[in-house]
């Protein structure tokens, strides 16, 4: 056997290894983009396994090329909160709850009182807005007297 492939048979495969982020630079969270030629000769982007976890606490994840390429989907999806499911077990439609419709549903007691509320806020408000128009035009007066 030559000695370059005894070389390739007997040496591990290497991990490519992706510099830790400079927390003295700006941008510390970038990643470097892979070259033209490692972005074509890399193998088609797979679905992930069942057995891959489904959710990644972004916050505390080391964002690089390798691992964004393999979890883009998921990230986006928990970015979104589209798919999964919630705490209780049952899947997420657009991050609606089931019984979301009966929090938009009031009584007419209930809908009487804010209305009365916002007319007094308003009128409140209208009552400000006239003492600082008469109170400008009271200092404009002034000083065309002098």
């Amino acid at each position: 056997m030559s000695r370059s492939s005894q070389d390739h048979s007997s040496q591990p495969s290497v991990k490519r290894h992706h510099p830790k982020p400079d927390p003295h630079k700006k941008d510390s969270l970038s990643y470097d983009r892979p070259t033209k030629q490692q972005r074509h000769s890399s193998p088609p982007h797979k679905k992930p396994s069942s057995s891959a976890p489904n959710h990644y606490n972004l916050d505390e994840a080391i964002l690089d090329s390798e691992f964004v390429a393999k979890n883009t989907s998921s990230i986006i999806q928990q970015m979104f909160r589209r798919g999964g499911s919630n705490a209780t077990g049952s899947s997420r439609q657009y991050g609606l709850d089931s019984d979301s419709g009966s929090d938009m549903e009031v009584g007419f007691s209930t809908l009487d009182r804010e209305e009365k509320q916002s007319a007094r806020i308003a009128k409140r408000e209208d009552a400000e807005e006239e003492r600082l128009q008469q109170e400008t035009e009271r200092r404009l007066s002034i000083k065309r007297r002098r």
